[in-house]
């Protein structure tokens, strides 16, 4: 047995990396996106396409350290509210964020939707 992968979780993992709590609400989650995944042809497939043809995209997150104008290798399309919990796929729940600053949004969805759980 060895400590849960998850954040500020004291309890056990018998089988796999986490505990059976954070494992069920992880199986939950992944069959929530699955069944939530977005159109292809929504707003972040355009605005995918938009960032491939122009060949650059900006970051639109706050706190993006350095200039905002990348290149579209370095972009990716967030979901403002993640599909996963009742967001659209539509262009206001659309932005375009740099790699790092879209893993820091999602590891923070994901660290709070564990928080939240029963």
């Amino acid at each position: 047995m060895r400590p849960c992968i998850e954040p500020d979780c004291n309890s056990l993992a018998r089988t796999g990396a986490r505990c059976p709590t954070h494992a069920q609400a992880h199986v939950a989650a992944k069959s929530r996106r699955r069944n939530q995944a977005a159109p292809p042809h929504g707003a972040a497939a355009t605005m995918r396409a938009t960032i491939k043809t122009t060949g650059w995209g900006y970051c639109s997150a706050p706190d993006h350290p350095g200039p905002g104008l990348l290149p579209a290798a370095d972009i990716e399309v967030d979901h403002v509210v993640p599909l996963a919990d009742g967001g659209g796929d539509t262009h206001n729940n659309v932005q375009t964020l740099c790699r790092p600053c879209h893993k820091t949004k999602s590891d923070a969805e994901h660290r709070a939707r564990y928080r939240n759980q029963p």
